[in-house]
């Protein structure tokens, strides 16, 4: 019979691979079917728009220097090993950071993938929230953030959570 801590983890895993195949899934469809640089309308607040991002978030670092490429590499290693580590060997991290550092990582390896195969990675999604407009992003950005967001979420919630039963 398997522990109910084991069959956590196979779910956790699972959401892992599908964050990396449907990132790389749509990334092939936007690669093979959209012209680069060409805005295609869905409605009036969200686009498809095919662009390549030398660097990490936003762009940040894509001047080009070495040390940018290998940080841009070893970091997404980094945390896809962090995430093993926590899924697999640490009993003290609750669901709720495993889910979060899963999403991190499926994100992280996704976008590691395109710096891999293609020297820059591929966004194609195109938003405004109200007039701002949102940088270009993909499935694996998008696991990143949420992954994140959980993460930040139940810390806060947990700090508050402790401090109202120390002050109460």
């Amino acid at each position: 019979m398997r522990s109910k801590k084991s069959n956590n983890n196979s779910y956790i895993f699972a959401l892992f691979l599908s964050v990396i195949v449907s990132d790389q899934i749509t990334k092939f469809l936007a690669l093979n079917n959209l012209p680069y640089g060409e805005e295609l309308s869905i409605t009036s607040k969200f686009n498809l728009y095919l662009i390549f991002n030398t660097g990490a978030a936003f762009s940040m670092m894509s001047d080009g220097l070495l040390w940018q490429k290998i940080i841009l590499i070893f970091v997404p290693v980094l945390v896809v090993v962090f995430f093993f580590y926590t899924t697999y060997f640490s009993i003290q991290k609750q669901t709720y950071f495993k889910l979060g550092i899963c999403l991190i990582a499926g994100g992280a390896l996704g976008n590691l993938i395109d710096r891999i195969l293609y020297g820059y990675v591929i966004d194609f999604i195109d938003l405004y929230v109200s007039n701002y407009h949102w940088p270009t992003f993909n499935i694996a950005d998008s696991s990143i953030t949420i992954g994140a967001g959980i993460i930040i979420y139940h810390e806060i919630k947990s700090t508050f959570a402790s401090e109202v039963v120390k002050d109460g």
